[in-house]
């Protein structure tokens, strides 16, 4: 029981000096720091408010509001899952380290990205009073819920990006494009109504569509879609599911391919 805590403790030191290191190494020189992990969305969020909510004018009240409430989840997924493939790269040393575990770079790599998340909230349910919305006490239990399926889908898919990524280099390349495509296929901004139901089955194939509507939902609803969040929560199973047999597999041969 003894070396079974001493082992958790150390894993747990370890993950918060990964988490430190990211930090640091992403905001060296810069003058803003992190609050970039929320203008850069909020400004994206204009960009397309003032494009989709002024000038084509969709039919969706509180514009703005629709867009951020799936803009800064998606941010989350993408900055984590753009990064997660270079990660074993970028840091070789830590990696040819014979008792370091290796998953937990990805790992502490989506954790950094989810507190950049949780720092754009407060900019959210700003806007969300100035639109003379509230949010009610329920709606942090649905955000802890999502909170925790979010981070083991988006850790989970970073250790397996990031371990395809030593043995076929073009993973960091191809995730981002397809990061790109799929922002485009999943409903962040547009509402769902605009496509037509014969096709909106096909969006379940997109393995961020359910993840995103559950955001959505409890940001701008303040109500838990429990059919969306059991879906998102399945394939967020599913792929820790395929991070750890994935990594068993490959994880003692990483050091020898960098």
């Amino acid at each position: 029981m003894t070396t079974h805590n001493t082992s958790l403790r150390y894993y747990y030191e370890l993950f918060w000096v990964l988490v430190q290191k990211e930090f640091k190494i992403r905001y060296k020189a810069s003058i803003l720091g992190y609050f970039w992990s929320v203008f850069s969305p909020l400004a994206q969020g204009c960009i397309f408010f003032v494009a989709f909510g002024i000038f084509m004018r969709f039919p969706q009240e509180n514009y703005l509001l629709f867009l951020l409430s799936a803009l800064y989840p998606w941010q989350w997924i993408s900055n984590a899952l753009s990064h997660a493939p270079k990660i074993f790269l970028i840091s070789p040393a830590l990696v040819k380290k014979i008792a370091f575990p290796r998953f937990l770079m990805p790992a502490a790599c989506a954790f950094q990205d989810m507190i950049h998340f949780l720092c754009s909230l407060p900019v959210f349910f700003l806007f969300s009073f100035l639109y003379g919305i509230f949010p009610t006490p329920i709606c942090l239990l649905y955000i802890i819920i999502m909170l925790v399926v979010s981070y083991v889908m988006v850790a989970s898919l970073g250790v397996i990006f990031s371990c395809i990524n030593i043995y076929v280099r073009d993973m960091e390349n191809i995730i981002p494009m397809l990061l790109q495509m799929l922002f485009f296929l999943t409903p962040v901004i547009y509402p769902l109504e605009v496509i037509p139901e014969n096709f909106r089955l096909l969006l379940h194939a997109n393995p961020f569509f359910a993840l995103v509507s559950s955001w959505r939902s409890i940001l701008l609803h303040h109500a838990m879609p429990w059919g969306m969040a059991l879906e998102a929560a399945g394939i967020a199973g599913v792929a820790a599911w395929g991070a750890r047999r994935l990594y068993a597999r490959l994880s003692w041969k990483l050091a020898e391919l960098l």
